[in-house]
């Protein structure tokens, strides 16, 4: 039986990444279970039976695909999740409370994008399977939480 990856609820507490220390963790995260392998959710559905959706491997690196009527997937967006992270060198984000993503498919030719903070971004499409995809990401960690600064 697969075991999927539960949210579970999370006070703040400092976190270490990559040798630097960033803000606080708060709210809803994800928590993968060792026996957890991957959670995929479905993030908005087109009218044709395409949907996108996300993909997470029970680490902090998600991808968004397209996935076709017939099941292929394209990848669209890879990123690593920000972990909770919301803010460094003593600020918060304007967009903390956005940490998951959300899809907005405004015709059968346009995704909308949008995710408040990510720790980078590992790829992107502008254009997969003639569906347009428009990005609205908030701040990326890796650019503005640099360890020689704190």
């Amino acid at each position: 039986m697969r075991q999927w990856c539960t949210p579970q609820q999370s006070g703040p507490i400092l976190l270490m990444r990559d040798g630097f220390a960033v803000l606080a963790l708060v709210g809803c995260i994800t928590a993968c279970d060792p026996r957890c392998h991957s959670m995929e959710k479905v993030l908005a559905t087109g009218d044709d039976g395409r949907a996108v959706a996300s993909y997470l491997d029970c680490s902090t690196s998600e991808t968004i695909n397209l996935i076709s009527a017939s099941g292929r997937k394209t990848a669209i967006f890879r990123y690593e999740s920000s972990g909770g992270v919301i803010g460094c060198k003593g600020k918060t984000f304007p967009r903390a409370k956005e940490l998951s993503p959300t899809v907005i498919w405004s015709d059968p030719h346009l995704i909308h994008i949008s995710i408040g903070i990510v720790y980078s971004i590992n790829g992107k499409l502008d254009n997969v399977d003639g569906v347009r995809v428009i990005y609205d990401i908030g701040t990326v960690l890796s650019d503005v939480c640099q360890a020689s600064v704190l």
